[in-house]
């Protein structure tokens, strides 16, 4: 679809399916022999993982549950890939290093995964990375893999995911719809022109840590609201002030 929407060309999903086939295992190869990258000094790292469902054949599934106790229907693929940093724009902003990124895709479970793509930073020239980041979209198991594989990386929600969390915390603090909205539009603004991205969170949303009444009026400060989101651990919310 992108190929089509940007380049104008169409490639159909069963010649898709038999470049995979043909090259694939050519590109495992590859990456699992390959010696590692040659490089000096590298001031940033970046390393970025998600997963999604794919469609398969049901002899894939088998005695998988959906969602919905039935047999599943997809399986979740992780897709990672390692790129770095060497130099900002004019106005600050970092620039990702021509023909730096590589990937790598796998069906396993996070931990197995994890090792993945850690392997493949390592091979990139971890050991030379005076910064590491991870960039993920908030999910639990993302930190965990990062906490797990890359001990000491700063951890960022990327800025699309941050706005779902504000507009949550809106939802949790507020129940008009005119303020839920005009609130978290107001902290989206603030995050972006700070540049402002995320913190873990650790603090739990209404408790004696950060109390709701503490809480609007951290987000009412001039510095206060662009740190603050939401993060779900199983079925709790969980929420931190942080001064900017």
């Amino acid at each position: 679809m992108s190929l089509q929407v940007y380049g104008g060309i169409h490639v159909s999903g069963r010649q898709i399916q038999r470049v995979v086939s043909k090259v694939g295992p050519d590109i495992v190869s590859f990456s699992q022999h390959r010696d590692p990258q040659k490089t000096g000094a590298i001031p940033v790292m970046y390393i970025s993982y998600d997963g999604t469902g794919v469609p398969m054949k049901s002899t894939e599934t088998q005695g998988r549950k959906g969602k919905r106790e039935e047999q599943a229907k997809t399986r979740e693929v992780k897709l990672g890939c390692v790129f770095t940093q060497h130099v900002r724009d004019e106005e600050g902003y970092p620039l990702r290093d021509t023909q730096s990124t590589t990937y790598v895709a796998s069906f396993n479970r996070a931990g197995e995964f994890g090792t993945l793509i850690r392997d493949e930073a390592r091979l990139r020239g971890l050991g030379q990375a005076e910064q590491v980041v991870v960039l993920g979209d908030g999910a639990e198991w993302i930190w965990n893999v990062a906490r797990v594989n890359f001990a000491g990386a700063t951890q960022i929600l990327d800025f699309y995911h941050g706005c779902e969390h504000l507009y949550d915390l809106s939802c949790i603090l507020f129940t008009d719809a005119e303020t839920i909205k005009s609130k978290a539009e107001r902290w989206k603004k603030v995050m972006k022109e700070n540049g402002t991205w995320i913190r873990q969170l650790n603090a739990v949303f209404c408790t004696n840590h950060l109390g709701q009444k503490e809480l609007q009026k951290s987000l009412d400060a001039p510095s206060g609201c662009a740190c603050v989101f939401l993060q779900p651990f199983a079925s709790k919310a969980f929420a931190q002030k942080s001064h900017v």
